[in-house]
């Protein structure tokens, strides 16, 4: 696993896929968000997935006011954007 600091506000997880996984073709950051939601219900940061030839590539966890663990998923909300 290879984590990066992208700037303030965000950190980001190297996936690995599988040898022999079929590539899709889709854009990157996908066409969904996770939005990460506080102990009371409110926005507290969010999750990017980022696409490379086809396949996912990073996992972006980003936040607004203090820095997030990778959330628990009871606490993503995902959602489609359209781009």
């Amino acid at each position: 696993m290879r984590l990066r600091l992208t700037f303030v506000g965000s950190l980001c997880i190297e996936l690995k896929t599988r040898q022999g996984m079929p590539a899709r073709t889709v854009p990157s950051p996908a066409p969904c968000e996770g939005i990460v939601l506080g102990a009371a219900g409110e926005v507290v940061g969010g999750l990017l997935l980022w696409v490379r030839d086809g396949l996912l590539d990073w996992l972006e966890v980003y936040w607004y006011d203090e820095p997030l663990p990778v959330p628990a998923l009871d606490r993503v909300r995902w959602e489609i954007v359209e781009r």
